[in-house]
């Protein structure tokens, strides 16, 4: 006999003792608001249903995850939110399960190299327009994000030393026309 979601989730929680984590936030009207994060349930985007979060859909998840990565052409796949838009999952809960399983953070880690290559690639063949490309490469690649540091740091030192510009002015009117005074009779 199969259970629903809903029951499996209730029954985690009384073996768990569960206690969901409760966090304030401050709002201009209301100095205190309480929300739970509940990280063995997550809200289905097709179905508007909570659902029980198993190793087992992580697994899923990470495997799909690697799947749509590679096995699209590679000027199609640049945005990851392209993917999360595709299984239904917002960032925020995507970010609480790679908390949870290392095998979905590893999916990720490979998803972004993939994708900042094709980002790459594109601009190099000027398929995208570069100057949009670079300054999102840093959340695809560790090494943009190294090289836009390295370079932010290095236009800091130049604007930090300061610089005397010495003009010199050669004199237009000989010395002995300035030290003889004007006779003309």
């Amino acid at each position: 006999m199969s259970k629903n979601p809903e029951e499996v989730a209730t029954e985690a929680r009384k073996c768990m003792k569960y206690k969901p984590r409760v966090r304030k936030i401050s709002t201009k009207k209301k100095k205190l608001k309480r929300f739970y994060e509940d990280e063995t349930l997550y809200m289905d985007i097709f179905t508007l249903k909570e659902k029980p979060v198993s190793d087992a859909l992580l697994e899923q998840l990470a495997a799909r995850l690697v799947e749509w990565v590679l096995g699209a052409e590679e000027n199609e796949r640049l945005v990851f939110e392209d993917f999360l838009r595709s299984v239904g999952r917002t960032d925020k809960s995507f970010a609480l399960f790679m908390k949870r399983s290392s095998k979905l953070k590893a999916a990720h880690r490979f998803a972004l190299m993939c994708l900042g290559a094709n980002r790459e690639r594109g601009m190099l063949l000027q398929q995208l327009n570069g100057s949009g490309v670079v300054v999102s490469m840093p959340l695809y690649s560790e090494r943009w994000k190294e090289l836009l540091e390295w370079k932010a740091s290095l236009n800091n030192k130049e604007e930090s030393k300061p610089t005397t510009i010495n003009v010199v002015i050669p004199d237009l009117v000989k010395k002995e026309e300035i030290n003889e005074p004007n006779t003309k009779k």
